[in-house]
């Protein structure tokens, strides 16, 4: 059984395990090679951040399971473009993660739907968001569901 939920506030008790799934997700794309790392507590850290503004400046979903257990969450922003590129809004989609035992049950597909209705509702002229380069499944799920390949991230340590 699908279920969402639209995060409102950073006192949703669901929020308490977002720090943990936050988590999982780097270490998985860190077994695909993404050289991003989180910093000690960067799952609190992150959600402190993420929770500041909930439905002004960004929007948080989650999806449970059957119990009511947070398996996935997805956060998305809007920002401006700047002035040369038209300055209008642009949402960006900063994380999307289900837990494994939980894929392909169309709870990443509920999530990204209620993303893009917030979007919508901001009037964002544009939806972006990236993949890890070793991430075969994930770039198969956007480009599913209508995103295509704008740009390749280049990066040097």
């Amino acid at each position: 059984m699908i279920a969402t939920h639209v995060i409102a506030s950073p006192d949703d008790p669901r929020c308490a395990e977002l720090p943990a799934l936050l988590e999982a997700m780097y270490a998985e794309e860190a077994a695909m090679g993404s050289p991003m790392v989180l910093a000690p507590d960067g799952g609190t850290v992150w959600l402190k951040g993420a929770g500041a503004g909930l439905e002004r400046f960004g929007r948080i979903v989650v999806a449970t399971d059957a119990d009511g257990t947070v398996v996935g969450f997805a956060h998305g922003a809007v920002r401006l473009q700047p002035a040369y590129l038209s300055g209008g809004p642009v949402g960006s989609i900063t994380h999307v993660y289900v837990a494994p035992a939980h894929r392909r049950g169309g709870h990443a597909r509920a999530m990204v739907a209620l993303l893009a209705e917030w979007f919508a509702m901001r009037r964002v002229e544009r939806t972006e968001l990236t993949v890890v380069a070793g991430n075969a499944a994930a770039a198969g799920f956007w480009k599913a569901i209508g995103f295509s390949t704008m740009l390749h991230l280049m990066a040097r340590s």
